[in-house]
């Protein structure tokens, strides 16, 4: 079952602090049902494998990437990464190898990203933000704990709320803008209308009102 890593060493302060860096845990294979009790009803996608292949992943792991069987997704990791046309969220560039989530996951370190994917039922992109830890195999580090959740939804919103202040911003400046000319129009016609009536307003009264106005 997998469990937190202990040694019979002292703790010291260099190992605390990279416990509180990363969370490793022992893979112990063959445990996939042993997996499955621990992940099988989380709602995020949970994916272990190793430098070979992906060994385990829940039912939200297997949909979220548009599998049926835990057989179809044992793949390379790296090819199902180039299927899957993973890219930085921010750059939308094509992520290399050793820029994978799962890539921190199997040298030892432990990190938080976004990504993009594109699906493979439907061809649309999907964001994900992915939270990968080491893990060890039979006592030695070999292994990626990967837990997913798609924020596809909520990155949309975001960009939507911003679209929608952007326009606020744009239309105020032109309403702002036309309600000013308008008005310098009307002045003006009003000031060419008086010159033509000046001739009979001798004491220049009208236009002294117009141009204090």
């Amino acid at each position: 079952m997998p469990r937190q890593s202990i040694d019979d060493r002292t703790p010291t302060r260099s190992d605390a602090a990279e416990a509180r860096e990363r969370v490793v845990y022992t893979l112990i294979p063959g445990s996939v049902e042993q997996f499955d009790c621990l992940f099988g009803q989380l709602p995020d996608a949970v994916y272990v494998g190793d430098q070979h292949a992906i060994t385990y992943a829940n039912r939200a792991g297997l949909a979220l990437l548009g599998f049926e069987a835990l057989e179809q997704i044992r793949m390379d990791p790296w090819t199902l990464a180039r299927e899957l046309n993973t890219r930085d969220s921010a750059t939308d560039e094509i992520l290399k190898t050793e820029e994978l989530p799962y890539s921190d996951a199997l040298h030892g370190k432990a990190s938080i990203r976004e990504i993009t994917i594109r699906d493979r039922l439907t061809g649309r992109d999907r964001v994900l933000r992915c939270a990968s830890s080491p893990m060890l195999v039979t006592g030695r580090q070999g292994g990626a704990l990967l837990i997913v959740s798609d924020i596809t939804e909520r990155v949309s919103a975001a960009a939507d709320e911003k679209r929608r202040s952007d326009f606020e911003q744009h239309l105020i400046g032109i309403v702002s803008h036309d309600l000013r000319n308008p008005l310098q129009v009307v002045r003006f016609a009003a000031l060419m209308a008086l010159g033509k009536a000046s001739a009979r307003d001798s004491g220049g009264v009208a236009q002294r009102e117009l141009r204090a106005k």
